[in-house]
C-alpha cells in the first residue's frame, strides 16, 4: 500500500515498531521507513513501550507536517485528532479489524470503554475509513455519527509481481521424501498464540502418517517457540511437522503454493473476529484451498467464492476430520484452488486494489 502511493507521487513514510528490522531508518522503493525498536528496551513494561512510541510518533509528526495520516490502531486515534488540530492534516482509519462491540464483551471493559471513547472522539475527525467488510460495526457506527467520511474496501493483497508461477518441488523434497501419497498441510505467517496452532499440531494425531504439517515462518516470541516444540516432541510429531524458520516473502509464498491445503486458524477474540488475514488472500491467489475457523469476515469470502472450507470451532479432531475429507475428494479439492486463483484474478490484484485507495485518497485531498 505505502509503495503504490509512493509510485503515484506521494511522499510517504512509514512509522513502526519492528525488532526484527535492524536499522532505524532505511528507504524501501521510494519509501521512509522509521523503526522505533532501538530505542525501546525489549524488556520494558507494554505501557511504557506504547507511551514512548505514541510520543515518537507525535514528535515525528509535528516535524514532518504530513498532509495526511493513515493509522490502524483505535489507541492512536485521539493522538490523531490531536495532530489534526495542530497541522490541520487529513486522517484515514484503516479499521481492518477492530470491532467496538467484541470490546465489551471482553473481559478487560475499562479498555472496550475506552475504545467506545477513542471511536467517538473520532467520529468528527476522521476524513477517511479503510474497511474490507461491507457489514463492518466500525464503518455502520461512523457512517451513523458523520455522514461525511469517505470509505472504501481495500485488501491488503499480495504484489502480482511476487506470486510464484510453480511449486517449489526440490526444495519440498528436502523437506518430505518424494511420495504421490503424502498430503502437506501448510500454515503461513508468524506462529502466534491466537493463530490456533497447538490445533493444529493437535490434528496430526489423529491423521495418518503420510499427513505432514509445514509451518511457514517461526516465532518471534520465544517462550511460546518452547512451549510449541515441546507439544511436538512430547507427541512424537518430530518427523511429521517442519518449520521453515522466516522466509523472503516471496519464498514463502512458493513453499505455501506447493502445498496441498492452507491453513487459517485465527481464535475468536476482539483483535481477530472481523479480521480479514493477509494469508487469505495469498491462499487465494496461489489457488491453495483453505481450511479456516468460521470467522464473519472469512466465512463471507469462503462462502461466496467457494475456495475453501470452516470448522466451526478450534478443535483438533474436527479439523483432522476436515482434511481427510478433502484429502479423500481430489476433484473437490483441486476445485477449491481452481476457484481461489480465478477469484483473486478477476477481483482482487493489487492494482484493482489500489485503484480504490486512490480514489479515497483523492476524495480528501
Amino acid at each position: 500500500m505505502a509503495e503504490a502511493l509512493s509510485k503515484e507521487g506521494y511522499d510517504v513514510s512509514v512509522v513502526c515498531v519492528d525488532q526484527s528490522m535492524n536499522e532505524s531508518y532505511k528507504e524501501i522503493n521510494g519509501v521512509k521507513v522509521l523503526n522505533l525498536s532501538s530505542k525501546i528496551n525489549s524488556g520494558s513494561n507494554k505501557y511504557f513501550k506504547f507511551i514512548y512510541s505514541m510520543r515518537e510518533i507525535l514528535k515525528l509528526s509535528l516535524e514532518s507536517k504530513p498532509d495526511i495520516i493513515q493509522f490502524f490502531s483505535p489507541l492512536f486515534i485521539p493522538f490523531a485528532v490531536y495532530l489534526k488540530n495542530k497541522l490541520n492534516c487529513k486522517l484515514i482509519y484503516d479499521c481492518y479489524e477492530y470491532w467496538l462491540g467484541s470490546a465489551l464483551t471482553s473481559k478487560n471493559y475499562h479498555l472496550g470503554i475506552f475504545y467506545i471513547f477513542c471511536h467517538l472522539l473520532g467520529s468528527m475527525s476522521i476524513d477517511g475509513i479503510i474497511y474490507v467488510y461491507e457489514k463492518n460495526p466500525t464503518r455502520k457506527f461512523f457512517n451513523t455519527l458523520n455522514k461525511h467520511i469517505f470509505d472504501c474496501i481495500v485488501y491488503n493483497v499480495p504484489e502480482d509481481q511476487i506470486l510464484p508461477k510453480n511449486p517449489i518441488e526440490k526444495k519440498m523434497e528436502n523437506l518430505f521424501p518424494k511420495n504421490e501419497a503424502i498430503f502437506v498441510i501448510g500454515y503461513l505467517g508468524l506462529v502466534m498464540p491466537f493463530k490456533g496452532y497447538e490445533t493444529a499440531i493437535k490434528s496430526m494425531n489423529y491423521l495418518g502418517e503420510e499427513f505432514k504439517l509445514l509451518i511457514i515462518g517461526d516465532s518471534l516470541d520465544l517462550k511460546f517457540k518452547e512451549k510449541i516444540n515441546s507439544m511436538i516432541q512430547d507427541n512424537n510429531l518430530d518427523s511429521r511437522i517442519v518449520f521453515t524458520g522466516i522466509l523472503p516473502h516471496n519464498e514463502a509464498l512458493e513453499y505455501s503454493k506447493s502445498c496441498d491445503i492452507g491453513l487459517l486458524l485465527f481464535e475468536d477474540s476482539y483483535w481477530t473476529k472481523y479480521s480479514t488475514p493477509n494469508k487469505l488472500f495469498e491462499y487465494m491467489a496461489l489457488g491453495v484451498p483453505v481450511v479456516s475457523t468460521d470467522l464473519p469476515n472469512i466465512r463471507f469470502f469462503i462462502n461466496k467464492y467457494l475456495f475453501g472450507v470452516t470448522i466451526s470451532k478450534n478443535d483438533p479432531f474436527l479439523l483432522a476430520e476436515c482434511i481427510k475429507n478433502l484429502k479423500g475428494n481430489k476433484g473437490h479439492l483441486e476445485m477449491l484452488g481452481i476457484n481461489g486463483n480465478s477469484t483473486f484474478n478477476e477481483n482482487f490484484t493489487s492494482e484493482f486494489q489500489m485503484q480504490k485507495l486512490m480514489s479515497l485518497y483523492s476524495k480528501i485531498t
